[in-house]
């Protein structure tokens, strides 16, 4: 049976984010959204209905807040270094697959979000206010990563093994053996103060929660093909 919105319970501190693993190697985004969803009080829905709302596999950030919006009336901003594709993109393995369909797509949605209530910031959010949004857990925040940087504080391991990644797994091979860059969505629920770590949700692993040192984050989130995408979604 597909996963629904009362089958997930919070597992870390007091927070009403869930983890939820992703279902297939391309979908690590929408569970991150399903994953917000339910921390919003979303009942009756599933992975299932989200990956039924999203027409494609080559999920982009923009889908995403898309997505967000087509589920709940809830406040979020997305903010994000180059809005559309970055032409830079163009010579990265990870995207060379699908970047041509998504192309037209990518650039209808952006010129389109101010339209359907989708609020749209061009800046580099600071690392000083992801922490001051995740302090009080009020917030959570979907952000776009480098998987081969995200290194968990928690588990002290190196990912020599990946699981759960976006994008085609030929291409995700072909990536790592390079060093290239992979793309992973995370979900951001708390920023540790005392210990000044991030607590997030990752759908491709089976922890049900891992921290990550601002350093690392930080490299994580600006690394080349992520336009420092991230959505901060307020929570109840």
């Amino acid at each position: 049976m597909p996963q629904t919105a009362h089958d997930v319970q919070p597992e870390h501190g007091d927070s009403i984010v869930p983890h939820i693993i992703q279902l297939a190697d391309w979908d690590c985004g929408l569970a991150c959204v399903y994953m917000i969803l339910v921390g919003l009080g979303l009942k009756n829905t599933s992975m299932t209905d989200i990956r039924q709302a999203c027409a494609v596999e080559s999920v982009w950030t923009i889908d995403l807040a898309y997505l967000i919006r087509k589920f709940y009336d809830v406040d979020f901003t997305y903010y994000t270094s180059y809005m559309g594709i970055n032409p830079t993109h163009t010579t990265q393995e990870f995207y060379q697959e699908s970047m041509e369909g998504d192309e037209e797509r990518i650039s209808r949605q952006f010129s389109a979000a101010k339209k359907n209530n989708i609020r749209v910031i061009r800046m580099i959010l600071p690392l000083v206010d992801f922490k001051r949004f995740l302090l009080g857990q009020k917030y959570a925040i979907l952000t776009l990563v480098d998987l081969r940087f995200l290194k968990c504080e928690k588990c002290r391991r190196k990912r020599n093994v990946f699981s759960g990644l976006c994008g085609p797994f030929g291409c995700f091979q072909s990536s790592a053996s390079k060093g290239e860059y992979i793309g992973h969505f995370i979900v951001l629920i708390q920023y540790d103060f005392s210990r000044n770590l991030f607590i997030y949700r990752d759908p491709g692993s089976h922890d049900d929660h891992c921290t990550i040192r601002p350093d690392q984050l930080e490299k994580a989130r600006s690394s080349m093909g992520t336009d420092h995408d991230c959505i901060v979604v307020k929570l109840p």
